[in-house]
């Protein structure tokens, strides 16, 4: 007898359906997914709706980094924020193409390497968890701007109350961010052992690099 279970299985490995999508079909039909406790929701909350959905609040997520920019917060690498050196506002140009190297071509980077691994996975999905996951990143640059632990131009760098604060309430985000992009990429590529997990940190550095190149490119 061929169960439900195994009906969504066929239809991921004939590919038919994603991987993510198929994770979230047996969970919508095992009982169990109902008392997923808070704490699985907050770090893994792919399973709960589809990458087009991510991809909207990737797209929210973008437009609240390009307002945070006009404060002075640069969005310089897939994984890197920091404020402008004297208080140095991006342009709107530059701004732009940060978030094009920061989200755009990491998520692209991501859906490569997943169909080279697995020829599974739509691009759609790898748009969206990285795009909703960068929302930890803007919340770490607003309170860097808020903060603004720079020490003023000409004095040595030291170790101030600002620094420290910005230590304490930044580190878990980061942390959250890694989590989020690990949880996402295993959802949306349907990769699992050393195939995802080597494959997560090479990415983590191939989007860090190209993510930098991108921003070197005449504009």
């Amino acid at each position: 007898m061929t169960t439900p279970a195994d009906r969504i299985g066929n239809l991921v490995s004939s590919g038919k359906i994603s991987a993510a999508e198929g994770e979230r079909l047996l969970l919508a039909i095992t009982p169990s997914a109902r008392a997923r406790s808070p704490w699985q929701a907050i770090f893994n909350p792919f399973e709960r709706f589809g990458g087009e959905r991510a991809a909207v609040v990737g797209v929210v997520v973008c437009a609240l980094s390009l307002g945070v920019g006009r404060l002075g917060a640069h969005f310089n690498g897939f994984m890197d924020v920091h404020l402008g050196e004297g208080g140095e506002v991006p342009t709107l140009g530059t701004s732009l193409l940060e978030q094009a190297a920061s989200w755009l071509a990491p998520a692209i980077l991501f859906w490569v390497y997943a169909r080279f691994a697995s020829s599974h996975g739509r691009l759609v999905d790898f748009v969206g968890f990285v795009g909703l996951s960068r929302a930890l990143l803007v919340v770490v640059a607003f309170i860097t701007v808020v903060l603004d632990p720079l020490p003023p131009t000409g004095k040595d760098p030291h170790i101030t109350p600002a620094i420290a604060l910005l230590a304490i309430t930044t580190v878990p985000l980061i942390a959250w961010f890694g989590t989020l992009l690990y949880t996402g990429f295993k959802n949306a590529s349907g990769l699992r052992g050393t195939k995802l997990v080597g494959g997560f940190i090479g990415m983590l550095v191939s989007c860090e690099i190209a993510s930098r190149l991108v921003l070197h490119l005449p504009h």
